[in-house]
């Protein structure tokens, strides 16, 4: 197959079966070479999978898990816009907060978790939070959009006395003139 050529119709299916299959052995053998009792072959996470169907949990468990990650997702979309734009928007703001958040960046996702289960316990909360702190905000807010957009704003709306605020009230580090006719 050309790497600039469309994949023919069995290529689409056979290439990524194989993969699959490949895949699945390799997993296999590692569990009967290793012999670990930890880690399951393939055929108990199907006979697991086939008895959490049977038993109408699997489903439910499913839903929860979803339920966490939209709560978690909410909570940062919720905390997160509005404290990134503040953060963003005002630069002393930003110069107090950042160090905290400097400090805290490069800790790993997995170094949170024994925190949220001190701090929450083991449950939903903990989960939440973890989703929570995984999305987090960052300073790429770019001042140029929000103020090319209020600019538009007010050619189309004609709002003039909105324009004469933003233009007394730049964003810091915006170039004067810069989106001037």
């Amino acid at each position: 197959m050309n790497s600039i050529s469309k994949p023919r119709m069995w290529e689409s299916f056979f290439w990524p079966t194989i993969a699959a299959a490949l895949l699945l052995a390799i997993w296999h053998y590692s569990v009967v070479f290793t012999g670990t009792k930890v880690f399951p072959s393939p055929m108990n996470v199907r006979t697991g999978v086939v008895e959490l169907l049977h038993k109408h949990v699997l489903w439910a468990d499913i839903g929860d898990s979803l339920r966490r990650v939209a709560l978690g997702f909410g909570a940062a979309v919720v905390v997160g816009i509005p404290v990134g734009l503040w953060l963003g928007w005002s630069a002393a703001t930003y110069q107090v907060v950042n160090p905290t958040l400097q400090i805290l960046r490069p800790i790993s996702p997995i170094a949170w978790i024994p925190v949220a289960i001190i701090f929450f316990g083991v449950g939903d909360r903990a989960a939440i939070f973890l989703i929570l702190n995984l999305v987090e905000f960052e300073r790429s807010f770019d001042y140029r959009i929000v103020y090319i957009d209020l600019q538009i704003a007010c050619k189309f709306t004609f709002i003039n006395h909105l324009r004469v605020g933003l233009s007394q009230r730049r964003p810091p580090g915006f170039a004067p003139g810069a989106l001037e006719p």
